[in-house]
């Protein structure tokens, strides 16, 4: 069923169409360290015939005693970041980023809200049926021995194709 089918003439009228759900998952220093080359499954696959829609999140940097250096986008055209995308490192963008600049680099506790990704206003699109949501990096970091908490809240929706 389309979602124009679900609410087709029931204007004014709320219609529960899925369930918000929260994903928490704390990234290690090691898992951070490793992010070019090893993403990190945050959401696992919905199922067949279903898809994830990002909703917001929040990434916490819990300051530890050593800042992550960057050294270098391991993605040509990219500034360090960590990245979430659909399926793999290079699955459509499901979330915002979080840059080397304004947060890994940071020597205090700092919080950043994860709107879903849009660049430039675009509409967001959604990367693929029963696919899963990783982390992965575009630059490969040294040093940093901090964990970085991401909560994400999202819903699952059925497809019709």
């Amino acid at each position: 069923m389309l979602l124009s089918e679900v609410f087709a003439g029931k204007s004014g009228i709320d219609t529960v169409v899925g369930e918000f759900h929260t994903k928490t998952v704390v990234l290690t220093a090691a898992q951070i360290d490793a992010l070019s080359v090893t993403p990190v499954e945050i959401i696992p696959a919905p199922g067949a015939g279903k898809v994830i829609v990002p909703i917001t999140g929040l990434a916490e940097l819990a300051w530890e005693t050593i800042a992550y250096i960057d050294n270098g986008a391991a993605s040509p055209g990219c500034t360090g970041s960590i990245k979430f995308t659909y399926t793999d490192d290079t699955g459509t963008n499901v979330w915002a980023w979080l840059n080397s600049a304004n947060f890994l680099d940071k020597e205090e506790t700092v919080t950043a809200a994860l709107p879903p990704y849009t660049h430039d206003g675009a509409v967001l699109q959604i990367g693929g049926v029963n696919a899963p949501v990783v982390a992965w990096g575009s630059s490969d970091w040294d040093s940093g021995d901090s964990p970085v908490s991401i909560t994400l809240v999202y819903m699952i929706l059925s497809t019709t194709v």
